[in-house]
């Protein structure tokens, strides 16, 4: 059995991992989604779908990075508290 660094390492944890069922009103936001998504394309000609797919593509790789930068922040910000609670004077 790996430890936590090791299973980090290999990309045993993922965000796909995550338990979306467990957020809540996410599947209501995705299922909104989806609708006003829909409903956009029934008005859309063959080249403005394609754009708008592009956008879409484009928007979620950005909101892909922007989700690792807020784990390295995250996992940054949890790695110093641990450090600083180990470091923390001991009361008398």
């Amino acid at each position: 059995m790996y430890s936590a660094i090791q299973e980090l390492f290999y990309g045993s944890y993922s965000a796909s991992d995550l338990p979306t069922s467990n957020v809540p009103g996410y599947r209501e936001s995705l299922r909104h989604t989806i609708e006003l998504s829909e409903q956009l394309r029934a008005g859309l000609s063959q080249e403005q779908k394609e754009l708008f797919e592009a956008y879409c593509e484009n928007a979620n790789a950005g909101h892909a990075l922007m989700g690792e930068a807020y784990f390295a922040q995250g996992f940054s910000l949890g790695v110093r508290l641990l450090l600083e609670a180990l470091h923390a004077p001991r009361p008398s």
